[in-house]
């Protein structure tokens, strides 16, 4: 008995079937590095951020805690840099000394009247500490920090400084200054010089009450 022998055939892929699965590979990678990019930015700017927040408490810090201790104080640079008159709270071995109370209610470390005066400001690109016959750089990279330092005043005798800071509101590796975002990321707190506190008011003596009238006969 003859027989024949099927072979089988191959089957293949079309040309237009070839190209669809291409156009489709290429659509999903295209997919997959725009979201690539996009974490990455994203991480990016979680990392500015949380490195620009830590800068500025940081700063903050620093200023708050010379003001508290201030015995004076000055802005100069048009509200951009404060200076603080510190007491000379140390020995000539560099031990911290205990203070008394001298007259008016001021503060005496060392020599009476000894000061030692710190100035803030951004230097180039770092926010520095300048005094004492040194400078300390507080925050490196701070080229956008914009600090801003306003007198108060009561009867007449500075007792607090108004510290305002801002920085960038947009991060990333095309990070750009704008009005809008630097304002939300502002920093504003009122600081009273402890040891310049403003005089005590004397209250105004309270008059005497007239003499009531007394009623006469007609």
């Amino acid at each position: 008995m003859s027989g024949h022998l099927r072979v089988p055939t191959k089957s293949a892929f079309t040309l237009a079937e070839t190209l669809v699965a291409t156009m489709v590979i290429g659509v999903a990678l295209a997919a997959l590095a725009v979201a690539s990019v996009a974490l990455q930015r994203s991480l990016y700017s979680a990392r500015d951020y949380s490195n620009a927040l830590n800068t500025q408490t940081r700063i903050a810090d620093y200023i708050r805690r010379d003001l508290r201790n201030g015995l004076d104080a000055g802005i100069d640079l048009a509200g951009k840099r404060v200076w603080i008159d510190l007491p000379d709270d140390y020995d000539a071995q560099g031990n911290p000394v205990d203070p008394t109370i001298g007259p008016g209610r001021t503060v005496v470390y060392t020599t009476p009247g000894a000061r030692m005066r710190m100035r803030y400001y951004v230097n180039g690109t770092n926010f520095v500490r300048e005094g004492g016959g040194g400078t300390t750089v507080i925050a490196p990279n701070a080229a956008e920090f914009v600090p801003s330092f306003t007198p108060v005043t009561t009867a007449g005798v500075l007792t607090a400084i108004q510290f305002t800071l801002t920085y960038s509101g947009k991060f990333g590796a095309k990070a750009v200054t704008d009005a809008v975002g630097r304002q939300a990321t502002m920093l504003s707190t009122t600081l009273a010089l402890r040891n310049n506190p403003a005089p005590i008011p004397t209250p105004a003596p309270t008059p005497a009450a007239p003499p009531a009238k007394r009623k006469g006969r007609k």
